[in-house]
């Protein structure tokens, strides 16, 4: 009995190619492909690019705040040296240049009363310096009636 074939896909025995051991006549299942590594470089990818993005955006932000903050501390001083302060109505067109150094030069036309009451018009011109936090020094360079 030792001469006998052993019975078809017993242990030990080999397989056709495409057939396995757990149904005997039944093809293997397909050997499943590993997504995940896939799935997290492209989530890394989505982020970084989000990353990328919004940090553009933001240090475009902060620059714009900045000079928004420059305009209205220009503002702020002309209205103050004006003879009716309260009459100010300033110019929707205005001029903001940066240099590197953190000087904005901020020019523009303001509408107010003078000490008769008659409203004039006056151009400005301001040099701002960021000194820190929330502190700025204004120096008015101009202020023409």
């Amino acid at each position: 009995m030792s001469n006998e074939n052993p019975p078809p896909f017993a242990h030990g025995a080999q397989f056709p190619p495409g057939m396995g051991p757990q149904f005997a006549g039944q093809p293997a299942p397909a050997k499943k492909k590993r997504r995940w590594p896939w799935i997290v470089l492209a989530v890394a990818v989505v982020i970084i690019a989000l990353l990328a993005i919004f940090g553009a955006t933001s240090s475009t932000r902060d620059s714009a705040n900045q000079s928004d903050t420059a305009v209205k501390a220009c503002q702020d001083t002309v209205t103050d040296r004006l003879s009716a302060p309260s009459s100010a109505k300033f110019s929707d067109k205005y001029t903001v240049t940066d240099d590197a150094e953190g000087t904005w030069t901020v020019t523009g036309s303001v509408e107010s009363q003078n000490a008769l009451g008659v409203m004039l018009r006056a151009d400005y011109s301001c040099n701002v310096r960021h000194e820190g936090g929330t502190k700025y020094s204004v120096s008015v360079d101009s202020l023409t009636q």
